[in-house]
């Protein structure tokens, strides 16, 4: 019984670390913005890292939501370390970073 309920916990931590790797980075400088017809790409430095990453995680097929994004991440591309941006599968977020 003990080696069943140890390799149920070794297999949650694992899975749980997985995850926790497959978290999406917070973008403290954006280099590059583009768009297709459904979804946005982002390249900048990540918080805490020191290279350029490029990401494309932000599909809609909502226009003017996608529209939006678009904007924001353009906010952010004019203004380097001034905002933070984040893509999160339809999740587009950019908010001030702090002073």
């Amino acid at each position: 019984m003990r080696r069943i309920l140890l390799a149920v916990v070794v297999a949650g931590l694992s899975i749980a670390g997985w995850a926790r790797a497959q978290v999406s980075p917070v973008y403290v400088t954006v280099d590059r913005v583009s768009m297709s017809s459904n979804s946005i790409s982002i390249s900048g430095i990540p918080e805490g890292g020191g290279a350029v990453t490029t990401q494309q995680a932000f599909n809609s097929n909502d226009p003017v939501y996608r529209d939006e994004c678009h904007r924001m991440l353009l906010l952010a591309l004019s203004k380097p370390g001034q905002y933070l941006a984040h893509l999160d599968g339809s999740t587009c977020t950019v908010k001030v970073a702090a002073p």
